[in-house]
């Protein structure tokens, strides 16, 4: 692999990492949305994915 990619990789995940973006995001959260969306519109609902963000 090329070297200079693996050294921006790097620095990218270490600026990632110091931003501490991960403390204002609950990720786990962030991926039931799809799952809630979908699963209940099996059952019929009309809430699109982007209305199931804003009532959570």
């Amino acid at each position: 692999m090329d070297k200079d990619l693996d050294i921006r990789i790097v620095e990218t995940l270490r600026a990632y990492w110091a931003s501490g973006i991960e403390d204002h995001m609950d990720y786990k959260k962030f991926y039931l949305y799809p799952i809630m969306t979908h699963s209940t519109a099996i059952e019929g609902s009309t809430v699109t994915e982007i209305e199931n963000h804003f009532l959570c």
